[in-house]
């Protein structure tokens, strides 16, 4: 989705949808290079040894993103530190699961139709380290977890948590109550429309499906709550 449409419904102020769309776009292409270089892995037999040095890659973006030094012990760094290897290993996990266990849930007797076993043989090929160009290229379940869509939507989320996230504790500093704004549209979960308008405390949570969260995609939230997230807030 283009950022500018993504961010226009957000109840933010301009200058705040600009900085999201920036960091938007360079998270995208910077997630693009990751899945490129994933694929990549793939083909040369590489990519399920690689895992832990693709979560160290997104958490270092993570870190140079927000300016901070992991060694700080500082509560903005901490959060920034947990959330990202927090979203870094859900990123990566999501991406093993669907593109190697998810294929080969079934046992080689239970596969019958053409993309189960198209699923399959990819799936095989990238566990024994035999990967070949040609299968990778046909199978869609690949394309899809390396593509250019999820890497937008991830983009998207993340831009946007950076920047909620670092306006919090700005505000922290001067503001003693924050409102939780919705999009107001069809979109929206039902338990962030529960929260449409709520004002609490500056230190104190929302409580969203019966998690606690000091701002929309509090990393303290499980995906569910956060993924897609257009939520915002306003201090006073």
């Amino acid at each position: 989705m283009n950022p500018q449409l993504y961010y226009a419904v957000m109840l933010i102020t301009e200058p705040q949808k600009a900085r999201r769309i920036l960091l938007a776009e360079e998270l995208e292409n910077w997630f693009m290079d990751l899945f490129d270089d994933e694929f990549e892995d793939i083909l040369d037999g590489t990519f399920r040894d690689n895992q832990e040095s693709y979560i160290d890659r997104i958490v270092d973006k993570y870190l140079e993103i927000t300016n901070v030094e992991i060694t700080n012990t500082d509560e903005y760094t901490k959060s920034v530190v947990d959330k990202a290897y927090k979203t870094a290993t859900e990123i990566q996990e999501t991406t093993y699961k669907n593109i190697v266990t998810l294929p080969i849930s079934k046992g080689i007797d239970e596969i019958s139709t053409e993309d189960e076993i198209k699923e399959f043989n990819t799936a095989s090929f990238i566990l024994g380290g035999l990967a070949i160009g040609s299968v990778i290229l046909a199978n869609e379940n690949v394309k899809r977890w390396l593509g250019q869509e999820r890497a937008n939507l991830i983009a998207l989320n993340e831009a946007n948590w950076k920047w909620n996230n670092e306006e919090f504790f700005e505000a922290k500093e001067s503001k003693k109550t924050k409102t939780w704004h919705t999009a107001l549209d069809e979109r929206v979960r039902f338990d962030h429309m529960a929260v449409e308008g709520v004002t609490v405390g500056i230190d104190e949570h929302f409580i969203v499906g019966g998690y606690p969260m000091l701002y929309p995609l509090d990393g303290n939230a499980p995906i569910e709550q956060t993924a897609n997230c257009r939520c915002s807030l306003s201090y006073k």
